[in-house]
């Protein structure tokens, strides 16, 4: 059928569904501001498809949902709070809940780091605890070796949006410093995890590293969390068509124009923020006007227009 939004909108309303994606879309239909306009109304389980996109089903044991009507195994969003180091444990005190901590570096929110983010949202959900991700600020490579930091594929905000979409209650943020950066594994885990955070649960990537120098891997995380007593999960990397979803894939697809196949490896578009700037005018004078865009992005593909 072709539906105009709001047409869409209401069978979207009638049916209820746990995520809805719109294709077919009319070329005039901007992709970002529209996706935008979406979550402003409040309709964050409603998106426009993408190509590329790959769609995951599973039936809930609890669930009598019929085998044709599959539900998606992406939440909605409920409400992200944001909290400073030293605040999130005097937040969650007083409720009697707990944390459930998602560490990472999570640049991109490629499907990867969406592996683990749900799975914490999914943990969280059966204890009855806080579904939370611990954001370090500046990015960590830029203090300690800012010659060789590699360019980030997100800005802060459009990380902070990506870490509701996919159902965190709340963003811890740490300010990066050198004195974070010289706790061993055993103080960071002491001071940041149970102390500041009350974590019951950490959810970590298998190649996570921790503490100075790195000096904590996930074996050493099990270890800490038996004797303080919270739950550690390890999650298996995420491949796709045989290769492996990593931020430093997606920075080499897309310093080589290969945004399709990036686009794929994120689970959505590479977008690029920014603000309008005025340009030389050549475009007016000779074709149409155009648009020029000052990127936020660290990372940009040979693709765009400059």
């Amino acid at each position: 059928m072709h539906q105009t939004v709001g047409q869409a909108l209401a069978l979207i309303e009638k049916l209820k569904p746990r995520r809805a994606w719109f294709t077919h879309i009319a070329h005039d239909l901007a992709h970002a501001e529209t996706n935008d306009r979406l979550r402003k109304l409040g309709l964050r389980h409603v998106q426009l498809a993408y190509d590329g996109l790959q769609l995951e089903a599973r039936v809930d044991a609890a669930s009598s949902f019929p085998a044709a009507r599959l539900p998606s195994r992406i939440h909605s969003n409920i409400g992200l709070s944001f909290h400073f180091a030293g605040t999130m444990g005097r937040s969650l005190r007083p409720s009697g809940r707990g944390g459930v901590l998602a560490i990472g570096n999570f640049d991109g929110i490629h499907l990867g780091h969406q592996a683990i983010l749900r799975a914490a949202v999914q943990h969280a959900a059966k204890t009855k605890d806080v579904a939370n991700r611990a954001d370090l600020r500046p990015f960590a490579p830029q203090i300690l070796r800012p010659e060789s930091a590699p360019m980030r594929l997100s800005t802060n905000a459009q990380r902070m949006d990506w870490f509701g979409t996919v159902g965190l209650e709340a963003a811890v943020v740490l300010p990066f410093t050198l004195d974070l950066a010289r706790l061993s594994p055993q103080e960071f885990v002491d001071q940041i995890l149970v102390r500041g955070l009350h974590v019951r649960a950490v959810l970590v990537g298998e190649n996570f590293r921790f503490g100075h120098r790195q000096g904590g891997d996930v074996a050493l995380l099990r270890e800490l969390g038996a004797r303080h007593g919270f739950a550690v999960e390890i999650i298996p990397p995420v491949a796709l068509d045989g290769e492996v979803v990593s931020s430093t894939a997606i920075r080499r697809e897309i310093a080589a124009a290969n945004v399709t196949h990036a686009a794929r490896l994120l689970g959505r578009p590479f977008a690029l923020t920014g603000e309008i700037v005025t340009g030389t005018g050549t475009g007016r004078r000779f074709t149409f006007p155009t648009l020029n865009l000052k990127p936020e992005q660290e990372l940009l593909s040979p693709a765009a227009s400059t």
